[in-house]
């Protein structure tokens, strides 16, 4: 058959179709075309969302930054608050060097020398002394363990003076701290000379001036003068105790604080991140699904006006879509 002649059978197979034929193509062409839109759709749908997420995580994001960024001076202040009051507590002491009892550089260094001997004869199974001899230490790294060990025996030796507010909120009072009160020596010898000055007046004016009961007098009121004075010295010196932890600590917990609270915003943050990305995969997973199932939907209206179309063509029978014949005699039974 020739290329025209198949045009022209195929021309011919168009110019017999009747009209349920053309409907059921119409049908299935319009279902499949629904399909593919709804499908478009519902993928549409999902990227908007997933946009939306984005930036809504964006927002999370970027207040959890301003946060920390809020609370971060507090927790420095915290930190520094903390670093301070672990001193004054005596809970940041200088390192010691307790194991070594040697005091000099000298003997502190043959002390380090024996030890790093002892270690060499256990990894090389010979000691130091032993490797330079046998050439498996050069001179050069000898004399720079010798250098490295005598740095680190003065280093021991001359310790790193000791802080002189290590510990002092759990110092007790002490007489070199009742000296050092600015109030208590010139407020006592003030208190002391005039109260001197009146049991004085008044013994001399009934005669018993140099008595021994003025003498006992005046032993008396001074005992009492400087015990008040010096426990008033007392109160003074744990109340400056009591201050310093106090404002130390209001600053501690004021770190802790905001230490807590960056960590809550961040919980919550975390949290509210997950819930927009799971949300972000559902809402894609659910478009995937409705995308797919309108194309069936579509494909499956199809296949079905296709079907109602043959059936409806079986019923009308070939010549009755041009020239109204009656259905061939069977075709109603093919239904059952």
């Amino acid at each position: 058959m020739t290329i025209r002649a198949r045009e022209q059978a195929l021309q011919d197979r168009f110019d017999g179709l009747g009209i349920c034929e053309y409907a059921a193509i119409a049908g299935a062409a319009a279902s499949v075309i629904g399909g593919v839109m709804s499908s478009q759709a519902a993928g549409d749908a999902a990227a908007t969302q997933s946009a939306a997420t984005d930036k809504a995580i964006g927002v999370q994001q970027q207040n959890l930054a301003q946060t920390r960024s809020d609370l971060a001076p507090y927790k420095t202040a915290g930190d520094q608050a903390l670093a301070r009051l672990k001193t004054l507590l005596g809970l940041d002491p200088n390192p010691q060097n307790e194991y070594l009892t040697s005091a000099s550089p000298t003997a502190t260094y043959n002390d380090l020398m024996a030890q790093y001997n002892k270690q060499h004869l256990i990894d090389h199974g010979m000691t130091l002394d032993q490797s330079v001899a046998n050439g498996s230490t050069s001179p050069e790294a000898y004399a720079k363990i010798q250098a490295q060990l005598q740095k680190q025996a003065a280093d021991i030796a001359n310790p790193p003076a000791v802080n002189p507010d290590e510990g002092s909120l759990l110092r007790n009072f002490s007489s070199a701290d009742l000296a050092a009160d600015p109030i208590y020596g010139p407020s006592k010898d003030f208190a002391v000379s005039q109260g001197e000055k009146a049991i004085n007046a008044r013994r001399a004016s009934n005669g018993s001036w140099d008595s021994g009961a003025a003498l006992k007098e005046l032993g008396t009121f001074d005992t009492g003068v400087n015990e008040q004075y010096g426990n008033d010295a007392f109160n003074r010196f744990t109340t400056g105790q009591n201050n310093q932890f106090s404002r130390l600590n209001s600053l501690v917990n004021t770190g802790q604080n905001s230490a807590a609270m960056t960590g809550t915003a961040g919980a919550n943050s975390a949290n509210n991140v997950s819930n927009l990305i799971s949300g972000q995969g559902n809402a894609s997973a659910a478009a995937g699904i409705a995308g797919s199932n309108a194309i069936g939907s579509g494909l499956t209206g199809a296949y079905n006006n296709y079907q109602n179309a043959n059936l409806l063509s079986q019923l009308t029978g070939p010549g009755a879509r041009s020239q109204g014949n009656p259905p061939p005699t069977g075709a109603l039974d093919n239904l059952n």
